[in-house]
């Protein structure tokens, strides 16, 4: 037990040490590339919010008007 006990000990701390630094690096590139997106996501999101506000500030207008028609008639 103590042989395998022994190896799979060493096994462990070779893998920790090369899965840590995969980790690291993945981290890295994934923030990297987490900024990345989350500036042009946001910069997507601003413009889609400008234009779907504006055209739903025009949309409530119009839909207002006819409903004020509407229950006139």
């Amino acid at each position: 037990m103590g042989k395998f006990e022994g190896e799979w000990g060493e096994w462990m701390r070779q893998f920790e040490g090369e899965w840590g630094e995969w980790m690291r690096q993945f981290e890295g590139e994934w923030g990297e590339w987490m900024r990345q997106f989350e500036g042009e996501w946001g910069e997507w999101m601003r413009q889609f919010e400008g234009e779907w506000g504006e055209w739903m500030r025009q949309f409530e207008g119009e839909w207002g008007e006819w409903m004020r028609q509407f229950e006139r008639e």
